[in-house]
Order: structure tokens, then C-alpha cells, then sequence
């Protein structure tokens, strides 16, 4: 007999403080889940005691880049040196083995591990689609955005596809067992293995495009503002957040103080499993010192933009308004420095430097 629900997670040692942090997350907002399947290239025993720690249901797949390169024949020393391998490394292509595990489990939601959940998501967990993920564009606009060229797509004879079916943000998919999940499965591998070194950019998700519009998968489009959200576009709706690019919780300030939850999940995992990660920076004072930027800001942008204010031709402004002091440098020895005010109708407090003496101090 089928189990109900499994959770599907992509990770590698060098980000398993997310992937233990996001599982915490999960444990907090997905209810009734059977299974944790874990896809990895590197964890060791050890690194698996520790997520077990966490949640026992976690279930660990190895997948190697060895693996990867048997499955689909292809040439090792042609596939290493592929940017989408070095960028997304080799398992994220090979998100539509997904469909796989339909065999075990009713329903399979994947998620990337740079999430953060603000609620609970059950309100779409129904049997009345056969996918769920957030829409986004035709394979032809990814491709060309790429680099990729229309000639290209026509040499290929994939135009009239490529310019119809569009592709997910793969961060978040739902899929149920109500299709035939093994047809998609061999149309996945088999096209994946076509076209791979054609277009490796973004293939897991391109191919899992190119499978619902084959197949003519009944597809649910999740609303981007709810579900897989970027930090630009949430709102008091929003239940899943994506950190994409390089503003991760872990690495930017302001994101950190946003959504502390997700460093509290972090602190939780480190306490767990004994791991500490040297690519987690954890701010100190982060509400205060967010705030006062803030602050600085607002003031400076009130004083140049609002209050028009005025200084010699010959000082040329740092343009940094985050800070207490603003400066503007003369020549390369004398600098000044203007405090803003605690209010707009006090004085400045104006401060005159020869690089590394302090000389006068007025105000004005």
C-alpha cells in the first residue's frame, strides 16, 4: 500500500547547514509527511547521523557525479566543465526522477533548501491536478535569454514546442500519482539525455517543461506572491519564500533581520548536531544596527533631497548614507565630516580632518 507523502530535498555537504535548517522549517509547517528523500553526492555517515538527529524519516539517496555520468553515457571529461554542472552541480538537472517515487508515495512536494516556510501549505495539497509549481516562461524565452539562439532551437526541430510549453521555477513542485508518472518518467530521461549537452542551462527545469506540455499534464500554476515568492514580490499572503541569487539569510544583513526565523531554524540545527558553518554569519545587534542605517538614510536623503542642502563646489560627496557621519573629501590630505542632525531644525555638527588628525570641530 502507497504512502501518502514524501518530501523530496537536493543537497551537498558544502550546503547541508541549509538543508538541516530548512528540514526544521519543514517539521514546523508540513504536516503528516512519511518521508524526507534526501538526493546527495558527498555526505558521509556521519553527516547522515546528524540530519537524522533532526528528523528520522529522512531517507538518503547517493547520487555521484560517477552515477550521473553512468546513467546517461555521457563523456566525463565533455560533462565537468559545463557551467551548469559548476554552477548547479550535477543533481539538479535530474529533478524529474521525482516521477520515480511515485511508485512509493501518493504525493511528492520538492523543495530547494534556500526556503523559508511562513505557514502551512495545505491548502493546496489535493488530488485535483496531476502538477503544482509556479509558472514562469516558455523554454524558447529561457533558452534565448541564455544565449541560446532561435537558429539553434530550429536546427534541433524542438521551435513549435520550445515557443508553447513553459518551464517552472523548480524550487517548489507538487506532483500527484493520478497520470502515468513512469511515462513521464522515460520521456524525461529519454529527452534529458537528447538534448543535455545541446542546452545544459537550467535543463531540470526546462525538462520538466517539456514533459507537462508532451504529456499534456494537468497543470495547477501556483500564485507567485504565495507560493515560491521571491523577497521582491511577498506579501501578507505569502507562505514559501525562494532566496535566489547570492541574498541568502545566511550571507546578507538586512535579509537576517527581515526573516529572523530562518536563524533561529539555524541556531536550532547547530544545537541538534553539534555543526557550525563558516559560511553562516550571524550579525550582532542586527535589529539596532539595521535600523540606525535606516535611519541614516532617511535623514540624508531628507537633508540633500528635502532640504535642499547646499555646499561648495570643491568638496565632492562620498555617497554613502548609511552612515552617522557623511563626508566629503576636499583633496587627497583635508576631508570633512557633516553629523546629521537629530532633528531637522537643529544645527550640523561639522567636523574638518587632515587624514589621520583630527583639527576643528563647529557647527553650522
Amino acid at each position: 500500500m502507497k504512502k501518502n507523502l514524501a518530501i523530496m530535498l537536493f543537497s551537498d555537504r558544502k550546503y547541508m547547514f541549509a538543508l538541516g535548517t530548512f528540514i526544521i522549517n519543514i517539521k514546523q509547517f508540513v504536516k503528516n509527511y512519511d518521508s524526507i528523500l534526501i538526493y546527495n553526492s558527498d555526505f558521509s555517515s556521519e553527516d547522515e547521523q546528524n540530519i537524522n538527529k533532526i528528523d528520522d524519516k529522512c531517507i538518503f539517496i547517493k547520487y555521484t557525479f560517477d552515477d550521473f555520468i553512468e546513467e546517461f553515457n555521457f563523456d566525463k571529461d565533455q560533462i565537468k566543465n559545463l557551467d551548469a554542472i559548476k554552477r548547479y552541480s550535477h543533481i539538479s538537472p535530474v529533478k524529474f526522477k521525482m516521477f520515480t517515487h511515485l511508485n512509493e508515495y501518493k504525493t511528492i512536494i520538492l523543495f530547494d533548501t534556500d526556503m523559508l516556510l511562513l505557514s502551512d501549505i495545505n491548502d493546496i495539497l489535493n488530488d485535483n491536478y496531476n502538477i503544482a509549481w509556479r509558472d514562469e516562461q516558455l523554454i524558447s524565452e529561457k533558452l534565448t535569454r541564455s544565449g541560446y539562439s532561435i537558429d539553434k532551437i530550429k536546427k534541433i526541430g524542438l521551435l513549435d514546442t520550445y515557443s508553447k510549453a513553459t518551464t517552472p521555477n523548480g524550487g517548489f513542485i507538487i506532483i500527484n500519482d493520478n497520470f502515468d508518472y513512469m511515462l513521464a518518467y522515460n520521456t524525461a530521461f529519454n529527452y534529458f539525455k537528447k538534448y543535455f549537452l545541446i542546452h545544459p542551462f537550467l535543463m531540470g527545469e526546462i525538462t520538466l517543461g517539456y514533459v507537462r506540455f508532451i504529456l499534456n499534464l494537468n497543470l495547477f500554476p501556483v500564485d507567485h506572491n504565495i507560493y515560491n515568492a521571491f523577497p521582491n514580490m511577498i506579501n501578507l499572503k505569502t507562505k514559501l519564500i525562494h532566496f535566489l541569487g547570492n541574498y541568502k539569510p545566511w550571507n546578507r544583513q538586512f535579509i537576517q533581520y527581515i526573516y529572523c526565523q530562518w536563524i533561529y531554524n539555524y541556531i536550532e540545527y547547530t544545537m541538534i548536531t553539534g555543526h557550525k558553518d563558516s559560511q553562516v554569519k550571524i550579525f550582532d545587534n542586527i535589529g539596532e544596527d539595521f535600523i540606525l542605517k535606516e535611519n541614516n538614510k532617511e535623514k540624508w536623503n531628507k537633508i540633500f533631497n528635502i532640504n535642499k542642502f547646499i555646499y561648495p563646489s570643491e568638496l565632492k560627496p562620498r555617497l554613502d548614507f548609511e552612515q552617522k557621519y557623511f563626508i566629503f573629501d576636499y583633496n587627497d590630505y583635508l576631508y570633512y565630516e557633516i553629523l546629521s542632525p537629530s532633528w531637522l531644525f537643529e544645527s550640523y555638527c561639522c567636523r574638518m580632518w587632515i587624514r589621520g588628525s583630527y583639527v576643528c570641530n563647529n557647527t553650522i
